[in-house]
């Protein structure tokens, strides 16, 4: 049996810019195999300089499938210094290689 690994994509935010607590940030990316897009994956954002997660995640189903959005609410990143943030994006799901990007 071969196994492929998740492919995911972190489609937003791609260099945009957010008034600090006052803008609420979203975060979506995809999860796809090699037949589409897949649903009912584990997913996890994690910005590493704040040491912070982002849940919880809401999967789009239908015509969307595959696609995993978090919100990051203004007075969550209200207290943060201004500066680029990296965003890290985990996909698992049983029977298939875990993904990270």
């Amino acid at each position: 049996m071969t196994t492929y690994p998740l492919q995911i994509n972190l489609k937003i935010p791609d260099n945009d810019t957010f008034q600090k607590g006052i803008d609420n940030i979203l975060i979506r990316g995809n999860v796809t195999d090699d037949c589409g897009g897949v649903e009912g994956a584990t997913v996890q954002y994690y910005i590493p300089e704040r040491d912070v997660f982002c849940a919880p995640i809401e999967e789009e189903i239908g015509a969307n499938q595959g696609y995993y959005n978090c919100t990051i609410s203004n007075t969550t990143q209200g207290n943060w210094p201004l500066g680029f943030y990296n965003i890290t994006m985990n996909a698992t799901k049983q029977y298939y290689n875990n993904s990270e990007n």
